[in-house]
This record gives C-alpha cells, structure tokens and sequence, in this order.
C-alpha cells in the first residue's frame, strides 16, 4: 500500500513539472513580449540597409501591434530623423507564409529581416518627426532580429498564428 500511494505520488510530481508532461503553450501576452524582447536587443544599434542607417531606440509588442521607434537617416542625407512605426491590425488568422526578406542589402551579418505574409492586410502608419502619413493597408510586414533567435521568433509567430485562428473559429461548425 506504502508502495502504491509513493508511486502515485511520484507520478503527481512528474507530471506537474514541466519535465515534458503538461507543458503550456505560450499566452497571447508572453508572445508578444517575447517578440519585444527579442527585438529590444536591437535598441542603439545601427542597422545597415541599403546604404541607409536605422536605429532603434524603443519597441513596444501588445494587443495585436508592434510599434518600432527609432533614428533614421537616409542614404547620402546627413541628419537623423526621428521615426515611429506603428503595425496594427495584424491579420494573424490569414497568414500565408514566411520569409527572408530578399528586398533589403542588410549589412549587419549577425542581424535578419523575416517578411511575414498574409492573404489579407494589416495597418501600417509612419510618423516621421512628428508628422503622421496617412495609414498604409499591406499584407506583409517585416521584422528585424538577431539571427541567433530565427527558430524561437519564427516559433513566436507560428504561436500568434495558432492563437488567433482559434480566436476566429467559427464554434458553430
């Protein structure tokens, strides 16, 4: 009896660690705070495109949108603009693919730019020095990270994609 009841204890105890049994998946919340994370890791250094330079100064990943904040400066210009990037409206539950970005001479080796892509569009708006463009509706977005996180950010999104295809199920079919 003594035997039986430290077995099924034992059992209990492995089975409530995350020893592979019962793991929980990622939350809305902690994905996109992962995502934020990931790309705060950026914040200060100067990112080489296309002979333009871009630096981030601040990220913000929540409630469906990823605002990037950062000084830019174009190729052959002399001054940093200020430059917020607000993508909304992220049609997660219509995602097509993913992608390296092919559109962008990257110079930073140890970066990567991921295209995200969707049969439907998302909300793009860009604030240059304070003055807002009129919102852009696209269906990609890219996003810029280490290359030593590729798997964990593409898990990231493949975990954004699973949750909001749950959320627009239809519970009726």
């Amino acid at each position: 009896m003594k035997t039986c009841k430290l077995s099924l204890l034992i059992i209990a105890f492995l089975l409530s660690t995350n020893w592979g049994f019962g793991q929980s998946k990622a939350t809305e919340a902690q994905t996109f705070q992962y995502l934020e994370s990931t790309i705060k890791l950026l914040i200060g250094k100067k990112i080489y495109t296309d002979g333009d330079v871009t630096v981030i100064t601040n990220v913000k990943c929540s409630n469906n949108s990823i605002v990037t904040m950062a000084n830019y400066k174009e190729d052959g210009s002399t001054d940093f603009v200020d430059i917020k990037s607000t993508v909304s409206e992220i049609p997660w539950h219509t995602f097509k693919s993913i992608k390296v970005a092919d559109s962008y001479e990257l110079t930073n080796e140890d970066l990567m730019i991921l295209t995200i892509n969707f049969t439907s569009n998302l909300k793009r708006v860009l604030v240059t020095d304070g003055i807002s463009d009129k919102p852009d509706y696209e269906d990609s977005f890219d996003i810029i990270f280490p290359k030593d996180r590729r798997q964990s950010v593409e898990k990231a999104i493949s975990r954004l994609v699973e949750i909001y295809k749950s959320k627009n199920q239809d519970p009726f079919q």
